[in-house]
């Protein structure tokens, strides 16, 4: 990938990281005023930032296919920015789960026996008994930050420090590279 190009990749991983730490920002300010409304609306745009990150690391097969080189900027973005495929931000999951809330709530109808529904909840997995995993939807613990979404977790206290690192990362990168630009 040429400079100019790999520069401008590099600027949009800074703003969206940018944007994924204003998200954890308002979570946790929502989070101290109990206003849960704000937490889930935070939740949701960290794990869009997130994923947008990880869409210029990892892009989808979607993208690889309408532009080959796609596959080679994310290697190169990666290498650059020292991201391992062990990353917290390369699985994208749970913005899925969060982008398809449609369909989850779809599968949950034909498949919840209990027919209990328990969303959008500031607590503690497993703080209401005798509600099945699979009827916890959006859940979020507030002393980890993790989200729960049917049995499965995410950790945004991990992601956000994962977000750190690449921003620290490429803000020095870029701003080595203005001081060495001739314009």
């Amino acid at each position: 990938m040429e400079k100019f190009t790999r520069t401008i990749f590099l600027n949009e991983v800074v703003i969206q990281c940018r944007f994924a730490l204003m998200s954890m920002s308002n979570l946790r300010a929502a989070l101290r005023r109990g206003d849960t409304i704000w937490v889930f609306h935070s939740a949701h745009s960290f794990l869009i930032f997130v994923a947008n990150v990880s869409k210029l690391f990892w892009p989808d097969r979607k993208t690889i296919y309408k532009q080959p080189d796609a596959r080679t900027r994310g290697d190169e973005l990666r290498r650059e920015l020292e991201v391992t495929q062990k990353t917290p931000i390369k699985d994208r999951k749970f913005r899925n789960h969060f982008e398809h809330y449609d369909d989850r709530i779809q599968e949950w109808a034909a498949s919840s026996v209990r027919r209990n529904y328990a969303d959008m909840n500031i607590m503690p997995p497993g703080a209401i008994s005798g509600i099945d995993i699979n009827d916890f939807m959006r859940n979020l613990e507030p002393n980890t930050l993790t989200l729960t979404f049917h049995g499965e977790s995410y950790n945004l206290l991990d992601a956000e420090s994962e977000i750190k690192r690449i921003f620290s990362r490429a803000c020095t990168i870029r701003e080595k590279r203005s001081k060495n630009s001739p314009f």
